[in-house]
């Protein structure tokens, strides 16, 4: 990571890394540019999906950073795995199983990486525009929410309700 941090400040120009997941200053959502990914299909396609986004959460939300990781394993490790605990169950349902214990473990231990490592409990007042919030005011330019560790995940920041709404759970 430090290597890359400084390959990356090498190439930016007058732009710094961001260190937090909410942003700092906004001037509007008119100041914020749409990312552009390249001529190529996947690259055009990429700025149509992030200007949908825009239409349908506001361009704001696009300024939130995050980390996402993708939890999958080649077949070969399924193999091995299925092996080592002497498995008799066939290698797609073995896949299968493990899978959802896997999602089901993250799903419960979800909220510790925010909280160890989120370190975004403020906010910038011009991240709302002007729009009333409920959280509280630290000084003239910053929000906050007591005991937070990251607003990125809660209310307003990117979050998922369809589920919920749904009343699916995965637990």
């Amino acid at each position: 990571l430090n290597e890359l941090q400084t390959f990356v400040y090498q190439q930016l120009e007058n732009e710094f890394l961001w260190a937090t997941s909410m942003p700092c200053v906004i001037g509007g959502e008119q100041s914020i540019r749409i990312a552009e990914y390249g001529s190529s299909n996947i690259g055009r396609m990429k700025n149509v999906y992030r200007r949908g986004l825009g239409h349908r959460y506001g361009k704001t939300m696009q300024v939130i950073a995050g980390v996402h990781f993708n939890y999958s394993y080649p077949d070969s490790f399924w193999a091995h795995y299925r092996e080592a605990l002497e498995s008799q169950t066939a290698l797609a349902d073995f896949k299968n199983q493990h899978y959802f214990a896997l999602t089901r473990n993250l799903l419960r231990f979800s909220w510790l990486i925010p909280y160890l490592f989120g370190a975004s409990p403020a906010v910038c007042k011009s991240f709302f525009g002007g729009k009333e919030t409920n959280l509280k005011e630290y000084d003239q330019h910053t929000y906050y929410e007591p005991y937070a560790t990251s607003l990125r995940v809660a209310d307003i920041g990117y979050q998922n309700n369809l589920e919920e709404d749904a009343g699916l759970y995965v637990d």
